[in-house]
């Protein structure tokens, strides 16, 4: 089992998939957490983020190299996307929390609750809310792949 994190940096002024992650082929991928920061500190509106599982890629993005954890792991060969332009198709919510935007969110599920995909799955972290100006915003998902 080998652990990877992808960390992005995204400018977003409408609701959207802020990262996609696939696991490799014939593998499964086990979500440890994800942590949204907003870079500017200065948006107090509350906003909702969410964790989904997909099953459709969404579109567009610019590609986001996942980084092993442990630097003697090899690279990740699954996808990571970032900003999609299109929404993925939504098949289970899995965290949905309205925050206030200073704060940032952050999902850690207890070890014994982290949810687990095949490789025809993704998980998406979604801004589900555009705010009210723009935000740069640091989102980070530790994953880990089994199989």
């Amino acid at each position: 089992m080998t652990s990877y994190a992808v960390t992005t940096q995204v400018s977003v002024s409408t609701a959207a998939d802020l990262v996609r992650v696939t696991p490799p082929p014939g593998t499964s991928l086990k979500l440890l957490e994800c942590h949204v920061t907003n870079d500017q500190f200065d948006n107090q509106e509350q906003l909702p983020f969410a964790i989904y599982r997909a099953s459709t890629n969404g579109g567009g993005g610019s590609a986001v190299t996942a980084v092993p954890l442990d630097p003697s792991d090899p690279a990740y060969l699954g996808s990571v996307a970032a900003l999609l332009t299109s929404i993925a198709t939504k098949e289970a919510q899995l965290d949905r929390q309205g925050v206030p935007a200073a704060g940032g969110y952050h999902y850690m599920p207890m070890k014994k609750s982290r949810p687990v995909i095949a490789d025809n799955r993704r998980f998406v972290c979604r801004l589900e809310a555009a705010p009210s100006t723009t935000m740069e915003l640091t989102i980070t998902m530790v994953v880990q792949v089994n199989g």
